[in-house]
């Protein structure tokens, strides 16, 4: 896998956002990862955003393919409440049950289940 980035943008992203370019190329190692289509706009190119555990935060990174292989980033920044959620869900274990789920049964080592 081949990663690149223009350098004015890594450094605009970095000071807006927090996230360096090194640490949200470590979003594409995770098996867990989320990706879909960033159809928001008309970018004149297929843009994809992923959501991914990179350095103990969970990100969230546009960008796109050139060339058919190289991923080119775009943007990233910390995953707000909602993309967390998302991650988390996509990455449950089959027996382990929702936050919902072990708040109504009262599931022992539940995190926020004293609500």
């Amino acid at each position: 896998m081949e990663l690149e980035w223009d350098a004015g943008k890594a450094a605009r992203n970095l000071n807006e956002h927090g996230v360096s370019f090194e640490d949200a190329a470590l979003v594409f190692y995770d098996p867990g990862r989320i990706e879909a289509c960033d159809g928001r706009e008309d970018y004149g190119e297929d843009r994809w955003a992923t959501i991914g555990f990179a350095h103990s935060a969970v990100l969230y990174v546009v960008y796109t393919v050139r060339r058919g292989q190289t991923i080119r980033l775009i943007s990233a920044r910390k995953a707000n409440a909602d993309e967390r959620k998302q991650y988390r869900q996509a990455n449950r274990r089959p027996e382990e049950p929702a936050a919902s789920d072990c708040r109504a049964e009262g599931a022992i080592g539940c995190r926020g289940g004293h609500a």
